[in-house]
């Protein structure tokens, strides 16, 4: 009877060491890793809002019209926003596009004039707006970028004799151009947030009809440089481009 146990036993020990050996051959399932986030495309239709700060440096000569000539420079300086809209494809890390946009602000400054006291000589820019090309390179969900190209600001110029009350107006859609770069951020795959900086230049030479319908002034020289920091906020449109 002992032995017969004995013999069970060992039999049942043995069964037992088989087993967990061949458990132990069985190969362990790896857990699989996350899967990797991966950044949006920058290709695709954008439109949005920008806002910040706007100041120039203006200058002219102002004949009023009896020829004689005195020189004139603004600075003024104000707040700018507006609106975007552009299309940009991505090959690889480089990012090539078209961008529309429109601004709108106030830089006005007035002065008296030296020759003639108690004159005024007025300068105001209201509104610019762009047409460019953008290159640009991006690194995952940044894109550093630069632009260029033609520009247009409305630009008034005027003077007035408060003796008289006679004055001049001009005001026109003048022809420039301009050049800028930023940074964007692409916070979400169709959502991006950004800094820019633009330069803008344009002349508004040209004569000018005074309110008497007679005495005829005249913009030479003149140039408008305008620099403005604004921050953007932009929604991307990807039609698969």
């Amino acid at each position: 009877m002992r032995i017969r146990v004995a013999t069970l036993l060992a039999s049942a020990l043995s069964l037992g060491v088989a087993h967990a050996a061949s458990a132990a051959d069985i190969p362990v399932k790896a857990r699989a890793a996350p899967a990797a986030v991966v950044a949006g495309t920058w290709s695709g239709i954008y439109a949005g809002g920008q806002v910040g700060y706007a100041w120039t440096r203006t200058s002219y000569t102002l004949d009023n019209g009896t020829g004689t000539l005195e020189d004139f420079s603004h600075r003024p300086d104000n707040v700018i926003g507006g609106g975007h809209v552009g299309i940009q494809r991505q090959w690889n890390n480089v990012v090539l596009g078209v961008e529309g946009t429109w601004s709108g602000t106030d830089l006005s400054d007035t002065q008296l004039s030296v020759l003639f006291p108690g004159r005024l000589r007025s300068i105001k820019i209201s509104q610019i707006a762009t047409a460019t090309a953008k290159v640009g390179l991006a690194w995952d969900r940044a894109l550093v970028y630069a632009k260029g190209g033609w520009a247009t600001g409305r630009i008034n110029g005027y003077s007035i004799n408060p003796a008289t009350g006679l004055f001049a107006d001009k005001t026109d859609w003048e022809s420039g151009w301009t050049v800028g770069g930023g940074v964007d951020y692409m916070s979400q795959p169709n959502v991006i947030i950004g800094v820019e900086f633009n330069y803008y230049n344009f002349d508004f030479d040209g004569s000018v009809l005074a309110s008497d319908g007679v005495t005829v002034g005249s913009y030479s020289n003149s140039e408008a440089e305008i620099y403005a920091a604004m921050v953007r906020l932009s929604l991307l449109f990807n039609p698969g481009l």
